[in-house]
């Protein structure tokens, strides 16, 4: 029994080296830069290997280089996973190591980057390296070109010169640059993972077979369940900081926008009417407060990109700057349409000085017609006080340039007086009539009625 127990140990540690050691991953050289297949001459390899050590001392980051024939049938991403956590590059604590992988057969480059460093490092620049500098190196033969200048500008990256100060145009101009690449990668993106979700498809199928073979294949399911979970969890963070990133950058290009349109209305607001300065000032100052806030928002974007433990306020941040940002624009918006507000209520000053002129004309008709007919009344007095009430205030309205809406105000309060005026009249001329018809013959008022 103790010898069938004894096998039993050994099979299974003869069959777990040989699931880890299926997929070819090579050891390591003891150096920076690992050529496996000879495609960098000595004197480059000695001089990379010269500047990753220099930039290793300088920094504490590590960078190593890795170019293998083939991945054994692996994908581009978990390969390098693999190789990566294998010959644990980056200092421990810190995991502020970074791979370039290099696949000859299978033609597939990938940077591999550690937690540590992802704030500097991310996808989104790392995509660009490959596909802006060491692609097109090795499109034209030159491997160790594409390889060497693409480490230099991740090692700038990770280690920037003093940074150049933009002008305005510029920083709007990357920000859609960036805007842009980052729509490409999103696309791109996309395609990996639909290609991913059929391999991964196929993968699943194979492993239902393999399952029948027994124990190894248990084995293999667990590991591959838990580098998918490994996986999935770093696609969830590098996706929450696509989406942050994309974020910031129209954050940033909005707020600039909305800096230089608060710049134009400070400017004009000596332009507008001493009343309406009061409201211009309290929506300005609401909008800086917006603008303060969205900057606020900006800063702690750019703090959660760069430290991971702050990777649960990525999607309120999304969300609050675009908030911020639009209230902001309404504001400056309401300000931009207030010449026309304006303009309208002196307009409607104009049209309510003449529906008053024509109510006093309308009155003085009523008034002369009774006078004619021989009604004893006296409204000239009130109807002059209301005509003169009604000129001083324009007077005054034009003089001083004064709240439009306060002379329509007053306009109208003269013109219920005069619409008084007119209605006394017509009550009047109605009492009269009647009593005047109570003395006719019943013939008499028949007449009078079809007249």
């Amino acid at each position: 029994m103790k010898k069938v127990l004894a096998t039993l140990v050994t099979l299974v540690f003869v069959l777990g080296m040989a699931v880890a050691s299926a997929a070819g991953y090579p050891a390591h050289q003891g150096r920076m830069v690992n050529d496996y297949v000879e495609m960098l001459d000595p004197a480059t390899k000695e001089r990379i290997e010269k500047k990753l050590r220099e930039f290793d001392k300088r920094t504490s980051s590590q960078f190593a280089v890795a170019i293998v024939a083939d991945m054994g049938g692996e994908d581009v991403e978990g390969y390098a996973v693999h190789l990566f956590e294998k010959w644990r590059i980056g200092q421990q604590g810190k995991d502020n190591g970074v791979l370039l992988l290099v696949a000859k057969a299978e033609r597939k480059v990938r940077i591999e980057v550690g937690y540590g460093l992802e704030g500097e490092l991310t996808d989104l620049i790392a995509g660009r390296i490959i596909d802006q500098i060491i692609t097109p190196a090795f499109k034209k033969g030159d491997f160790a070109g594409g390889i060497e200048k693409g480490l230099d500008a991740m090692m700038e990256i990770v280690a920037p010169a003093p940074p150049k100060v933009l002008t305005a145009e510029e920083r709007m101009r990357r920000a859609q640059e960036a805007k842009r690449e980052h729509e490409a990668l999103l696309e791109k993106q996309r395609l990996e993972k639909e290609k991913a979700d059929r391999l991964k498809s196929t993968l699943l199928t194979a492993a239902g077979a393999l399952l029948l073979i027994g124990f190894i294949s248990g084995i293999g399911y667990l590991v591959t369940r838990k580098v998918k979970s490994i996986l999935d969890e770093r696609r969830r963070i590098r996706e929450l900081k696509d989406a942050l990133t994309a974020s910031l950058e129209s954050g940033s290009e909005s707020l600039g926008k909305l800096l230089k349109r608060k710049q134009e209305a400070d400017l004009e607001v000596s332009d507008f009417p001493v009343w309406m300065k009061p409201k211009v000032g309290q929506r300005l100052y609401e909008a800086d407060l917006y603008l303060r806030m969205l900057e606020s928002l900006l800063d702690q974007a750019r703090q959660a990109l760069a430290d991971k433990s702050l990777l649960v306020k990525f999607e309120a941040l999304v969300s609050e700057i675009g908030k911020y940002s639009g209230k902001a624009e309404e504001l400056f918006e309401e300000v931009e349409n207030f010449p026309a507000k304006i303009a309208e209520l002196k307009k409607l000053v104009e049209d309510t000085v003449a529906v008053f002129g024509q109510k006093v004309s309308e009155t003085e008709q009523l008034r002369d017609q009774m006078l004619g007919l021989g009604y004893k009344i006296s409204v000239g007095e009130d109807l002059a006080e209301a005509k003169v009430a009604v000129e001083n205030l324009l007077i005054d309205y034009y003089a001083k340039d004064s709240d439009p809406s306060l002379a329509i105000r007053a306009i109208i309060k003269e013109m219920d007086n005069v619409a008084g005026i007119g209605d006394f009249l017509k009550r009047l001329r109605a009492a009269k009539f009647q009593a005047d018809t109570k003395k006719l013959s019943r013939e008499e008022k028949l007449e009078l009625l079809k007249s």
